[in-house]
């Protein structure tokens, strides 16, 4: 007779095939042609672009459609509230909201924080200058001081 084990969904962390696995793992997200999909490890942004903000919020919510489908056939949980909406453009127009799972992504009206990078909603990278000025300023005081 043959034992049944039970397998686990999950990868440790640090290993030297953790990578690789993962790609493998997701390698058929869904994709869209309405849709730039951006993914650095297990950070992933979706950008839509359309000049209306109204299509391009459907454009966006079609994508995360498609990916919760996607989602729940590879039992892999993402917390939407861990996840920002944010609108990039020179007008006042804002976009709706949408929702994964059935929960509104929360909104970010002014900037997101992204792979380190600070992106302000009209993308001139003031906060992101500060930030880091701020950061190398006391860096550098420290660094003097030793």
């Amino acid at each position: 007779m043959t034992n049944c084990l039970i397998i686990t969904l999950f990868v440790p962390q640090g290993s030297v095939l953790g990578p690789l696995l993962y790609l493998i793992y997701t390698a058929d997200v869904p994709t869209t042609q309405d849709t730039l999909m951006a993914t650095f490890a297990d950070d992933t942004a979706i950008l839509p672009s359309d000049p209306d903000p109204v299509g391009a919020t459907e454009n966006l919510q079609h994508h995360l459609n498609l990916l919760q489908i996607w989602l729940d056939q590879w039992r892999i949980k993402v917390n939407p509230t861990k996840s920002a909406q944010v609108t990039f453009t020179i007008r006042r127009d804002i976009c709706p909201p949408v929702n994964l799972h059935n929960t509104h992504i929360p909104v970010k009206e002014k900037e997101v924080k992204y792979l380190g990078l600070h992106l302000d909603e009209k993308l001139t990278w003031k906060t992101h200058i500060k930030t880091n000025d701020a950061n190398w300023n006391l860096n550098s005081k420290t660094w003097a001081g030793s």
